[in-house]
Parts: C-alpha cells; structure tokens; sequence
C-alpha cells in the first residue's frame, strides 16, 4: 500500500509487484528483479546492517533513531508519510473511566526503561497516545488509505 501511496503521490510510472513474505522480497531485491522495495526495516534489518542492500528513505514522520542516517521521504521531496502502527482498543461502549485508567498505566508501562529496552530490541519505538490522538489517527488513516485504495482501482475478491 505504501508503493501504490508513493505511486499516487509522485506519478512515477512504476509496476508494483506484491509479495506475500518479506523473504520474497530480500530475493527479488538480492537477485535485482526489482529495482526498489518497500518493507519495514525490521523485517530487513541485517541485509540492510550487512550492506546486501540499502536503506533509501523511512517513510515515517521522522529519521527511524535506528536508522538516524537515512532521510525521511519527506526530507527527499517526498510528501509522503506511511507508519506501521498498532493500537489497544476496548469494545465500544466501554466507560470512558475505563478507558482512561487503562490507558494511563499503559502510558506509564511504556515509559519504563526496561520496557523500552525490550521494544528496541525488537526494533519497535513505543509512542503512546490518548484516546482522542487515536481516534484522529484512526480517521486520517482511513482517509489517507481510502484514497489510496480509489486511485489505484484496488479490489478485494
């Protein structure tokens, strides 16, 4: 989705191939039947550290401060902004007092060294967020992709 965004926003006349695995698309990089791939630096990490193939741009708001050489899409020319992200939701109708107290040792949780530590190992950056800064994000998202998704003639069979 992050390629046909790319797509959309720049007008660069690209084929996009989807993969079904990150494996898929190291080979295809590695093997150079694609030019350019578009994965999370997680997933591709040691290719990326061992110099098999290298990191363009993040497409973040901001540098990765795993990656903090590697420019954002944004500081190429890009106006383009793509995060993976994952949220805690509750069932609707929860008390809003629920809500907050579970969102509050939440906040706390991930502000913990230790805590910390173990998401950076997995490469993950905790950024919490109330609520109402999640119900936004949830709503841009889907306008952004919506979009997206209209431009590109995506279809789900």
């Amino acid at each position: 989705m992050t390629a046909e965004l790319l797509r959309s926003v720049t007008g660069i006349p690209v084929t996009i191939v989807p993969h079904r695995a990150t494996a898929e698309v190291l080979t295809s990089l590695l093997r150079g039947d694609t030019q350019i791939g578009v994965e999370s630096y997680a997933a591709l990490k040691a290719p990326i550290d061992s110099g098999q193939i290298r990191a363009i741009a993040a497409s973040g708001d901001k540098r990765s401060a795993m990656q903090p050489n590697v420019p954002t899409l944004k500081e190429s020319g890009i106006d383009v902004q793509s995060d993976a992200w994952n949220a805690l939701v509750a069932p609707g109708g929860t008390p809003p007092s629920i809500i907050a107290t579970v969102n509050a040792e939440l906040r706390k949780t991930l502000g913990e060294p230790a805590v910390i530590d173990k998401l950076k190992i997995q490469l993950i950056a905790p950024a919490p967020s109330s609520p109402e800064q999640l119900r936004q994000k949830i709503t841009d998202e889907k306008a952004l992709w919506a979009d997206v998704i209209r431009a590109a003639n995506i279809r789900i069979e």
